[in-house]
This record gives C-alpha cells, sequence and structure tokens, in this order.
C-alpha cells in the first residue's frame, strides 16, 4: 500500500512539475527560438532571409540551393542536449489573434468573411508542421543549404543537405515546442521556412540560423 501511495505522489510530482514549467512568450512570433528548460531562457536565432539559387552546367551538372554570407552563425549553442525550440505563432490564450478583440469590428468583419482571426498570422507560419531543419555546408564564405543537385558529364553525383526530423508538443494555444529527434553534431544548421507574399512569389524563405559548437 505504501508503495502504491508512493509511486502515485512521483507521479503527481512529475504532473505538477510539467504543469509548472515556465515557457515565457518569446519577443516576437512566428520565429524560432532555442530555450533552455532548466532556467526558462529563450535565445533569439539569427533570422536570414534567402532566395532560391538554380545553378545549371553540363560539366558539374545542376544544383538547387539556398546561400547566405558568412560560414558561421552568429548566434552559437552549447550543451545543445539540453536545449529544445520554441515556436509561439503569436495567438493568445484565448484563442483570438493578438490585436483583434473579441467582439470588435475588425474581428466580426474577419469572421464575415469566413475566415478565423486566429489563423492570421501575416508573414508567418501558422505552424511548426512547415519549418524544417537543416544542417548547412559552410565553405567560401557562404553557408548553403543544397536542395538538390543532379550530375553532369563528368560529376555523376547527386545529393543534398541533411535534414533533421522534429518531434512537436502542443504547450498551450500557439505555442509549440520542438525537439530534434538525434543529437546535433557540431556545425551549422537553420530552420527553414517557407515566406508569404512577394518572397513567396520569389522562391523565397526564411532561415532560423544557429552554431553548434
Amino acid at each position: 500500500m505504501k508503495k502504491a501511495a508512493l509511486a502515485f505522489i512521483g507521479v503527481l510530482g512529475f504532473g505538477l512539475a510539467t504543469v509548472g514549467q515556465d515557457y515565457p512568450n518569446p519577443e516576437f512570433n512566428n520565429e524560432v527560438y532555442a530555450f533552455q528548460k532548466d532556467s526558462s531562457k529563450l535565445f533569439r536565432l539569427e533570422k536570414q532571409t534567402a532566395t532560391v539559387e538554380n545553378k545549371t552546367s553540363i560539366v558539374s551538372g545542376s544544383r538547387v540551393e539556398y546561400n547566405i554570407d558568412a560560414v558561421k552563425a552568429t548566434v552559437r549553442l552549447g550543451n545543445i542536449d539540453r536545449l529544445s525550440f520554441v515556436f509561439w505563432t503569436g495567438a493568445a490564450a484565448s484563442g483570438i489573434a493578438p490585436g483583434v478583440a473579441p467582439g470588435s469590428r475588425g474581428d466580426s468583419m474577419i469572421r464575415a468573411s469566413g475566415v478565423d482571426p486566429s489563423l492570421l498570422n501575416v508573414g508567418g507560419a501558422n505552424s511548426p508542421d512547415n519549418l524544417s531543419l537543416y544542417r548547412m555546408d559552410a565553405a567560401k564564405g557562404r553557408r548553403t543549404i543544397l536542395l538538390v543537385k543532379a550530375g553532369g558529364y563528368f560529376s555523376k553525383k547527386g545529393g543534398e543537405s541533411e535534414k533533421y526530423s522534429l518531434s512537436t508538443k502542443r504547450i498551450r494555444e500557439g505555442y509549440f515546442e520542438m525537439f530534434v529527434d538525434k543529437k546535433l553534431p557540431p556545425g551549422e544548421y537553420a530552420f527553414v521556412i517557407r515566406s508569404q507574399g512577394m518572397d513567396m512569389m520569389r522562391g523565397g524563405v526564411t532561415l532560423f540560423c544557429f552554431g553548434v559548437d
């Protein structure tokens, strides 16, 4: 009986610790932040934009890639095993989009058009499902994500940058914690989110970059 009671207390304590975990809202929504759970601190990642570059050569083949300047990210993460990542869409706990008060004229007009205001995130991803994590190739003064490579006349080798799978946990309305499914070795990395508007028309993306030392 005592063992059962102790086991129940242990489970209850774990549940309370989980509920009591402080997940602060990031300063900016629709961005990826590194999260240090033991101190409940958020670290903003380096934000960059890039467009798709297509390179074709009969000799070396074709490449489709994203490039950004500088071989190293300005944000360096140590103790990567103690970190996760968080993403906030900007949704309020009530499910109403920030800046749109419940019952307001703006809210009513949006709903009248058949759109839920809580789903509106201009310039954002709306969901962490739209994020992909890549390891970047760092060389010749820049960082590259190789999306696809096809061989040419003298080079038959294809390939692409390594992509890491993510597990996602919903913390609250519009707020998600993401875990990389395997350990990240030292190197350069970027979360990729498809851009909207004119950037999307040009094949643009937003990158949230970091380095692992």
